[in-house]
């Protein structure tokens, strides 16, 4: 068989291309390959980048609220004074510098704060921006500043209202401390161990007794703070008003008392009333008888006086008192 020469040669040429063809394949492939393993181990790059940005961000956040370095010394004084008004200023709060990595250039982080209504309670937030490997992070952080059981709007915590009451009372008798409570011409702080029966008079006199003898008279002013503590082991109680007095007793401030609690006389008090007993009241006159603020008690409480939960008065007085203040955040959010 005679085979041509210009078959063999068309032949070798197909050859030759189809081998450059798949040669061309397998180079386009693997640039392609290459291409996507760069790329994927940039976006690798980047992520550890990012999520690195992310962590000095929030680790600014958590630094100054759970710091008491900067806790105590930025946050909370501003809290404590600042948590009735309707507006707080925001503010910035700098960082120590080997509390930052070395190669972040932002140092401070701003703090700031919800307004409140009756109806919704205040909130911090905190903002800071962080850059690692050129990766800049905006983050904030909110979260609620008071106890979560003040908050709830209800006007009497109680054994019925409140399953935490006993723990509650319990925790504020064994820390209250008069280094927190305020001084200054408004306020009248009252702290007592030893007197078995205080009276606060319908003309708005301070009777202390002991064995039923007055051993002190003093005077209210126009914020109130009374820690009457029960160091006798025996009955003690408060008593506001006389029951043959029809005058109304105002005044506003924040009642502890280790003991039971009586009103005699028609009240109109704003604050926070704190009974580690029972209370007692003179059905016949106190009908008119007011409470805007919250009350607490691990006993009874008769019906009587209308008590309307009222957060600015809670919040003015609720800083005085043993875990009232317990900022925390429970929301991060990338800006």
């Amino acid at each position: 068989m005679i085979i041509k020469d210009g078959h063999i040669n068309s032949k070798k040429g197909f050859m030759t291309v189809f081998a450059l063809l798949i040669m061309s394949i397998i180079m386009i492939f693997s640039t392609y390959l290459i291409y996507i393993t760069k790329f994927q181990s940039l976006i690798t790059v980047s992520s550890i980048n990012k999520v690195q940005s992310y962590y000095l961000a929030e680790s600014k956040i958590n630094k100054v609220l759970y710091d008491d370095k900067y806790y105590l010394n930025h946050i909370y004084p501003v809290i404590k004074n600042k948590l009735q008004d309707m507006t707080i200023p925001s503010y910035r709060i700098d960082l120590d510098s080997f509390d930052l990595d070395e190669n972040d250039k932002y140092t401070t982080v701003t703090i700031g704060f919800t307004n409140y209504s009756t109806a919704y309670k205040r909130n911090i937030f905190i903002e800071s921006k962080s850059i690692y490997n050129g990766i800049e992070t905006s983050l904030k952080a909110y979260g609620p500043l008071v106890n979560d059981l003040y908050e709830q709007g209800i006007p009497v915590l109680d054994n019925n209202t409140c399953q935490e009451i006993d723990d509650l009372i319990n925790y504020i008798s064994n820390n209250i401390s008069i280094d927190e409570l305020p001084s200054g011409p408004d306020f009248k702080v009252l702290r007592t161990f030893d007197n078995d029966k205080i009276i606060i008079t319908n003309d708005k006199k301070i009777e202390l007794y002991r064995n039923n003898i007055k051993i002190k008279e003093d005077f209210m002013k126009k914020k109130n703070i009374f820690i009457i503590e029960n160091k006798l082991n025996r009955s003690i109680n408060l008593q506001i008003g006389d029951k043959n007095n029809d005058a109304k007793i105002e005044f506003e401030g924040l009642l502890y008392i280790d003991g039971d609690l009586y009103i005699n006389s028609n009240i109109d008090f704003k604050g926070i009333v704190i009974v580690n007993g029972n209370t007692y009241l003179n059905p016949d006159i106190i009908k008119e008888s007011k409470i805007e603020g919250i009350v607490l008690t691990n006993g009874t409480i008769e019906d009587g006086p209308s008590i309307f939960y009222k957060r600015s008065y809670i919040y003015r007085y609720g800083v005085y008192i043993p875990g009232f203040i317990h900022p925390r955040l429970e929301l991060y959010k990338e800006l």
